[in-house]
């Protein structure tokens, strides 16, 4: 006995009498099912099904059966008298159910399979229903990861993103985002690795804009190499999809670099009257602007003419990395204290 069936019985069909002709061993496999059969119900696309809902909801509650634990141990409850509730409270009827976006057929994971019919007892072909209920429902990877663990096998579960091939016209940099230095050694370097082995990373792009979110000296290298097609990863970002491609790639640009692009900026906008300001900025005070732009703090900026006009050798120490903006800041004040 599918789920389908099932569910088909509990809308469409509502013959008083199925659950009768139905033999002990159909009805006790299916009282093992009755939260999958549930969860599926609760996927009904139409309005007039919530209050029915509600109402089988109330009954499985008193019963302390809305969610189970492990397939299929737990405590189980009387499938005659949910089906008596179902049929009375559900509309006779043909339903719509929602479901995640389809994407192309993909073979099952038979190894999931295999130990599901062990499991349930019920052979592989009979258990696909049962598979492809879990992953309507979107759940499928929570019940491999549990039934994996169950039997002692290591499963590691998949990503929820897939890597893409596309055409590299079909996405771009941002407008307002940094562009990498063409000339800078750093990317020479990677345009050379890339000319050799191609692309060996995706790109991270936003869904929503085809923003390149990460990657965008790899971008700008396949741009300029003539690579027509690349892999990429497309996620849905919730916060500034400006700022995390600014941090992206300040976190790999020199300090130098930064702060050169800092002090340009500055002085650009210093030379703007005001409407141009405001167009360029919009509500951003000039401060957070150039943090966002640049990476850049405007207490960085201050420590680093500081250190800058302060002494030049560990100045150019900050700049290669070899210690910190606040460190260098703090040797020389205390240097300076101690004099």
């Amino acid at each position: 006995m599918t789920i389908s069936k099932v569910i088909e019985n509990i809308t469409a069909i509502q013959e008083p009498n199925w659950v009768a002709n139905l033999s002990d061993e159909e009805v006790e496999k299916i009282e093992g099912q009755i939260w999958l059969i549930w969860r599926k119900l609760k996927s009904i696309e139409e309005m007039e099904i919530i209050q029915p809902l509600l109402k089988i909801s109330e009954y499985l509650t008193a019963r302390k059966i809305l969610e189970r634990k492990l397939i299929p141990k737990y405590r189980k409850v009387d499938f005659r008298g949910f089906y008596s509730v179902c049929i009375n409270e559900i509309p006779k009827r043909k339903y719509n159910f929602i479901y995640p976006k389809k994407k192309k057929k993909k073979a099952r994971d038979y190894e999931f399979l295999k130990l599901l019919a062990k499991d349930l007892g019920e052979s592989m072909h009979h258990c696909e229903d049962y598979y492809d209920t879990l992953e309507q429902i979107g759940i499928l990877e929570k019940e491999k990861v549990e039934l994996f663990k169950k039997y002692g096998v290591k499963y590691e579960p998949q990503s929820k993103y897939e890597i893409k091939i596309v055409n590299i016209n079909s996405i771009n940099l941002h407008p307002k985002g940094n562009i990498c230095n063409s000339k800078s050694k750093e990317y020479l370097t990677l345009l050379e690795k890339i000319k050799l082995y191609g692309l060996l990373e995706p790109i991270i792009v936003d869904e929503k804009t085809d923003y390149v979110v990460c990657g965008v000296k790899r971008y700008q290298c396949c741009k300029e190499l003539g690579i027509s097609k690349i892999t990429v990863i497309k996620k849905v970002f919730k916060s500034d999809i400006l700022e995390i491609i600014n941090f992206k790639l300040n976190s790999s640009v020199l300090l130098s670099e930064q702060v050169k692009r800092y002090r340009e900026l500055k002085q650009e906008i210093l030379n703007l009257g005001y409407k141009d300001r405001k167009k360029l900025m919009g509500n951003s005070n000039m401060r957070d602007y150039l943090y966002k732009q640049t990476g850049i703090s405007q207490t960085q900026e201050y420590r680093l003419g500081y250190i800058e006009n302060a002494d030049s050798e560990i100045y150019n120490k900050v700049l290669k990395g070899v210690i910190s903006i606040n460190q260098g800041y703090l040797d020389l004040k205390k240097s300076n204290k101690t004099v």
